[in-house]
């Protein structure tokens, strides 16, 4: 509850367009509906900054600027034939919980990204994923494996750029990431919110009490763990 889909596929897509209408935006969410409702928003926000749409495509699934950009909408696992894009958008590809603990559902999720998403993207285009860390495996996850799988092998990396910016700054629990990638700063001290205009300390705090590590760690921080709440799930040696 950060504005990271405001910012990122509302805002961002549409000054995108803006700046180049020639160009395509493509935005994929776990459901189709959530997509076509980012995809109103960022059509709404392209108007009001003084974009023009082309007459013969205006529908929130497909629209097209006067110059025959445009933004399409879909959800994850669905098909995306015939279409491409220069910034592609997958906003939160996961429901909740349960489907992030689900192996088969992750599973579809990486051979749809292998076998659609990523085939779709046009040259010199970008990739930008949103999403609640529910899972160690879940898409940002798996896509940091491979990261990792092609700078021990030799490969070439996708080199990602991180931002990783938890409710309450904690660096004695920052995540470590692949060498390739580039790290977002988070300029705060230890302890220190996020935006506490929005939420402030001692809210988190009782937010962390009312729901537990499991759900705090995923929803707010950005830390998936098992769902015991420890860091490792079993018992210990």
């Amino acid at each position: 509850r950060h504005s990271k889909s405001e910012t990122v596929s509302r805002l961002f897509s549409a000054y995108y367009l803006y700046r180049h209408p020639e160009r395509f935006v493509g935005i994929a969410s776990y459901g189709a509906d959530l997509a076509y409702t980012l995809s109103r928003s960022a059509r709404d926000y392209y108007e009001r900054g003084g974009g023009l749409l082309h007459r013969a495509a205006k529908a929130v699934k497909y629209w097209l600027t006067r110059l025959r950009g445009g933004l399409w909408a879909a959800g994850v696992g669905g098909p995306a034939t015939g279409k491409g894009y220069h910034l592609g958008i997958v906003d939160h590809p996961l429901k909740d919980w349960r489907e992030a603990s689900s192996e088969t559902i992750r599973g579809r999720i990486q051979d749809w990204w292998s076998t659609v998403w990523a085939t779709r993207e046009e040259p010199g285009g970008a990739q930008v994923i949103v999403q609640t860390r529910w899972h160690e495996g879940d898409l940002s996850g798996w896509l940091l494996d491979l990261e990792r799988d092609a700078l021990a092998e030799g490969d070439e990396p996708e080199r990602w750029y991180i931002v990783n910016l938890p409710a309450i700054a904690d660096p004695d629990d920052a995540p470590t990431y692949p060498a390739s990638c580039t790290v977002h700063a988070d300029w705060r001290q230890a302890g220190e919110p996020l935006c506490p205009e929005r939420y402030p300390l001692d809210r988190l705090q009782r937010m962390r009490r009312r729901i537990g590590e499991f759900f705090f760690g995923a929803l707010f921080q950005q830390r998936p763990r098992p769902r015991d709440g420890g860091m490792f799930s079993g018992s210990p040696p």
